[in-house]
């Protein structure tokens, strides 16, 4: 009839989070899974509950609001329309969306404005392809990145070395079809963006084999993108952002990536919204995150 996972640290002091959550339209059973999380968070000291967070905000996060007629992203939960209304019947009331922005590759202007704009740019930033080769040291400077671009991020949970070894194996089988760039400056990773096969166009069917080892689908979902901090609001740091996703697109298009869903972004985040209203990548989905006291 359902089923739902409680975690202690749901992105604050306190906090705790549930997630992988499904159940069927029954407010009764609703109400006995997250009486049962709430029950657990409170024997271990947490005194509000935050979701749904499968486990926490660097995964899948959201029940999603808006949106229900985009195709099926990789890593994006899917839900029925009459699951948040449910939440908030349980006494959960919306604490914060994330949204979707799906860019048209044959629509995108970027890579036209970015090459006038960058033309001639300090030759000490430039972009690179994550080295295979060296897998783990590339991952822990991926996850170093995270744990500085995004650490003043509404609900931010630092990756630590248990969680960045466990990205790091769900990520290989399709990290060769995937494509994950570094921006450098004077040799050092300033940026990060990563951007993976949408395999879910795959799933169930004899392609998904192909769409793993080779990346054959339509569409691709870019799930990070971010530069540190201590470049945020400078040249470099809006060159670094812009030449890589013009490469990203470079590279969608090499591989027949024909829509590129970019998510999620916080509903607040004005410049990460602006940026993809001149792509042009509008919003396509929306995903509430849900709170209340225990």
């Amino acid at each position: 009839m359902g089923r739902i996972a409680a975690c202690v640290d749901g992105g604050g002091p306190g906090i705790g989070s549930f997630g992988f959550l499904q159940v069927e339209q029954d407010g009764a059973t609703l109400a006995a899974l997250l009486d049962t999380a709430r029950a657990w968070l409170a024997a271990r000291g947490m005194t509000r509950l935050r979701g749904p967070l499968s486990f926490t905000i660097n995964h899948e996060v959201g029940v999603q609001v808006a949106g229900f007629d985009s195709p099926t992203m990789l890593r994006m939960p899917r839900n029925p329309p009459w699951l948040s209304p449910m939440l908030e019947a349980q006494g959960l009331a919306p604490e914060k969306d994330v949204v979707a922005c799906t860019l048209d590759l044959a629509r995108e202007v970027h890579r036209a404005r970015a090459a006038r704009l960058l033309s001639g740019f300090d030759a000490r930033l430039r972009i690179r392809a994550l080295d295979p080769r060296d897998w783990p040291a590339e991952v822990a400077r991926l996850a170093a990145l995270f744990n500085d671009a995004w650490a003043e991020n509404w609900g931010f949970m630092p990756i630590g070395d248990a969680e960045a070894a466990a990205i790091a194996k769900i990520m290989r089988p399709i990290a060769r079809t995937s494509v994950i760039l570094f921006a450098e400056w004077d040799g050092a990773p300033i940026g990060v963006l990563a951007m993976l096969p949408n395999i879910e166009e795959a799933r169930g069917s004899w392609r998904m084999l192909p769409a793993m080892l080779f990346g054959r689908v339509g569409s691709a979902r870019i799930a990070m993108l971010g530069v540190s901090r201590a470049f945020r609001g400078t040249l470099a740091s809006s060159a670094a952002t812009a030449m890589m996703l013009s490469t990203a697109f470079d590279a969608a298009e090499r591989r027949g990536w024909r829509r590129i869903e970019i998510s999620w972004i916080l509903e607040d985040n004005a410049a990460m919204l602006a940026l993809m209203a001149r792509l042009p990548a509008p919003v396509t989905g929306r995903w509430r995150i849900h709170g209340g006291p225990i």
